[in-house]
């Protein structure tokens, strides 16, 4: 089953020797990105090189795509959810958990809001 990797877990992949991401993307398997992701870590590069090198870091993952058509609406929908139970969690965070919850992927992240808000709606976190 596909793990859908927030945004966190990329940057402690980037970031940790020890981490586990980019031995799993080393192998076949069941890592996968989407285009908010994408963005996210390209809006963090200071230079060329390091935008490359970020982009096909990710890429280097499976592509769940972005689908305009449902998962903005979703999103809106996620975050009027969270607010009426006390969690807040960003609008880009809202749309990483729309694609989730679409593709019904299993999700990790180290944001612990987002963690939060992923489970009062069901999506399945890896750990």
């Amino acid at each position: 089953m596909t793990i859908l990797a927030d945004t966190s877990i990329w940057v402690d992949g980037l970031r940790a020797s020890n981490s586990w991401l980019p031995q799993a993307l080393r192998t076949p398997g069941p890592i996968a990105y989407t285009e908010p992701v994408l963005m996210e870590l390209l809006l963090g590069a200071r230079n060329e090189s390091e935008w490359e090198n970020l982009r096909r870091f990710v890429t280097g993952g499976t592509l769940v795509p972005f689908d305009s058509a449902s998962d903005f609406d979703a999103a809106a929908a996620i975050n009027w959810v969270g607010r009426r139970r006390g969690l807040t969690a960003g609008k880009v965070d809202c749309l990483i958990l729309a694609v989730a919850q679409r593709a019904d992927a299993r999700f990790i992240t180290r944001d612990r809001g987002q963690g939060e808000l992923a489970q009062l709606l069901g999506i399945d976190l890896a750990s």
